[in-house]
């Protein structure tokens, strides 16, 4: 039988850009599906995010690969650079990327200890909040920060096997806090259940429109294995194709399966995100 998921709706922020004096900090937008359950996690995402020339690109890695057992997903600011003007030359300084700093908090946290996945999750937390802290006495909160409202800016998502053989996925925050950045000094647990249920987080107005089609043409879907990760990534693709003209959101669509007797199983994954492990 069909085993349903409980899935956590879209996950959407835009684009934000702000202007120095002689440099730009450019960060990218994201929308990320993902299904829940005890026995299996799905998560779908575009590609969409800017290029070193600052442009456009569909090319960036929003889910990622920690090990053979730990998966990381972000939406919101996916990087922060500050871009130093000249002519010529042009020099780009990457201060912050979320993938590498996800990198960086597992492998600095013991292997399989208790609260493995949480205490990654808030190293990661700390360690952006501490460089954005460090730019915002630097550069000034207006020139990092911009108009960016109160609020979530970042939202990482670590998941994968716990040490009981089960599944974990843990959501850490990175906030404006005023002229400041704060993080979840606890990280938030994602319940697992058997049970459908439907939650709705973040901005997701472009995702939220696309529920009732998403509803009738998951009907269609084949009942396969393979069933609620092309449910996830029909509610990407339904999302993208009904705002073709929003530049921040779009490209090809990355999506895996993990469950405890299988582990990770990418559907879908970028060449050029294959080539980062």
């Amino acid at each position: 039988m069909h085993r349903q998921l409980k899935f956590i709706w879209p996950l959407l922020f835009a684009t934000m850009s702000c202007a120095l004096n002689t440099a730009v900090v450019k960060v990218s937008g994201t929308i990320v599906v993902f299904g829940v359950s005890k026995n299996k996690i799905v998560v779908a995402a575009d590609s969409r995010g800017k290029d070193e020339a600052g442009e456009y690109a569909d090319h960036q890695c929003k889910i990622i690969t920690l090990s053979d057992k730990f998966i990381f997903a972000s939406n919101g600011m996916a990087a922060l650079r500050l871009d130093e003007i000249s002519d010529p030359p042009q020099q780009r300084f990457q201060i912050m990327d979320v993938n590498k700093e996800a990198r960086i908090a597992f492998e600095a946290i013991p292997p399989m200890s208790q609260d493995f996945l949480a205490k990654i999750a808030i190293n990661w937390g700390e360690n952006i909040s501490q460089i954005f802290e460090r730019e915002i006495k630097r550069w000034g909160p207006k020139m990092v920060l911009g108009e960016a409202a109160e609020g979530p800016i970042i939202n990482g998502y670590f998941f994968g096997l716990s040490p009981t053989g089960g599944l974990s996925l843990y959501m850490e925050n990175i906030y404006r806090s005023g002229n400041g950045i704060s993080f979840d000094p606890q990280p938030k647990v994602t319940p697992l259940s058997d049970v459908v249920a439907w939650a709705l987080q973040g901005r997701t107005e472009l995702a939220q429109k696309e529920r009732s089609e998403w509803d009738r043409r998951s009907i269609s879907l084949p009942n396969s294995e393979d069933r609620d990760v092309l449910r996830a990534i029909l509610w990407v693709q339904l999302t993208l194709d009904a705002n073709p003209r929003n530049h921040e959101i779009g490209g090809p669509i990355d999506s895996l399966t993990v469950t405890p007797t299988g582990g990770i199983r990418w559907y879908h994954q970028k060449k050029e995100c294959q080539e980062q492990h």
